[in-house]
């Protein structure tokens, strides 16, 4: 018998309480539906804005003295592009 590790966040019922990370995978419909088909209890997308943004240019990522520092400027496609995407992940059911 398996164990049950379903939870409810916010009112949405998750199978586990693994949740894919707002980032860069979150964009895709197709990678977040394979996300949660892989095991993730729920995805959440990428940031995004109205109007869409390419981001800062090269270089992204950089050394610096004691570490590392990124900066993409927060590129994303749009609301239009963003509410396909979304529409696509719900219609799969993925929460």
């Amino acid at each position: 018998m398996e164990p049950d590790l379903s939870v409810e966040f916010g009112g949405i019922k998750l199978p586990n309480p693994t949740i894919l990370a707002s980032g860069i995978l979150g964009v895709s419909s197709e990678v977040m539906v394979r996300a949660s088909r892989a095991g993730a209890g729920g995805v959440v997308t990428k940031s995004f804005n109205r109007k869409g943004r390419e981001g800062y240019r090269n270089p992204s990522f950089i050394e610096v003295p004691g570490g590392y520092l990124n900066a993409l400027g927060i590129p994303n496609p749009g609301m239009d592009e963003m509410r396909e995407e979304v529409a696509a992940v719900s219609k799969a059911g993925v929460p």
